[in-house]
């Protein structure tokens, strides 16, 4: 994730890009942490907060 921009765009790319290889053979499972850990600080911690209890 790029400093400034938002988490809908940075969402929307990742969506993109799987959506362009849709043979890539991974399962959601893994794709998730891949996407968390493209986010930044601020990012991560408001995952964190709205998500905690999930």
């Amino acid at each position: 994730m790029e400093i400034g921009e938002a988490f809908d765009e940075f969402w929307d790319m990742y969506l993109r890009l799987i959506l362009l290889c849709p043979m890539h053979g991974f399962i959601e499972k893994t794709l998730m942490p891949y996407f968390y850990e493209g986010l930044n600080h601020l990012e991560r911690r408001f995952l964190d907060t709205i998500c905690e209890g999930s």
